[in-house]
């Protein structure tokens, strides 16, 4: 599968059916995606030990337009990603809706619609390699495969013979 392949199937497809029926999932699955779309703006590979998790998601939020309104709030890879990735709780001062965003502080309200339609044109630009961010090759095809053992996605670059 390609990386297109892989955003527009599980990310947009997948995250997008959860929206309306599964908010709260839905936001555990973006704010782990934005990491993974960050992963894709830089040439390491997908599992260097050098890059560290939170500048790979800060960066997601200063490339991808739609993103970046995201950076009125404070600290949002630990508050968002990092609380919900580790306890399933948010953190700090944010709070989660359905519906719309209210990021006027102190209390920065994420609204799962706005969000998703934000996330949702972050992968839609990333598959498009709009202004040319995307520095993996996303037409490469690679196997995302589940981890029984340990839950995480290991990425392997498929060769054809």
């Amino acid at each position: 599968m390609t990386v297109k392949d892989f955003i527009n199937k599980y990310f947009i497809e997948e995250i997008g059916s959860l929206v309306e029926e599964r908010p709260f999932v839905s936001f555990v699955l973006m704010s782990i995606g934005i990491e993974f779309l960050g992963k894709c703006l830089n040439t390491n590979d997908w599992d260097d030990k050098n890059e560290r998790s939170g500048k790979t998601f800060d960066n997601a939020l200063q490339q991808f337009d739609s993103l970046k309104k995201y950076q009125a709030i404070p600290d949002l890879y630990h508050n968002l990603r990092c609380g919900l990735a580790h306890r399933l709780m948010v953190k700090g001062h944010v709070i989660l809706t359905p519906d719309q965003n209210n990021l006027t502080g102190p209390d920065y309200t994420i609204g799962c619609k706005e969000f998703y339609n934000d996330f949702k044109q972050a992968c839609l630009d990333a598959i498009a390699n709009k202004n040319g961010l995307i520095k993996k090759n996303h037409n490469e095809v690679y196997n995302f495969e589940a981890s029984g053992m340990t839950g995480s996605t290991q990425v392997a670059k498929t060769t054809v013979i």
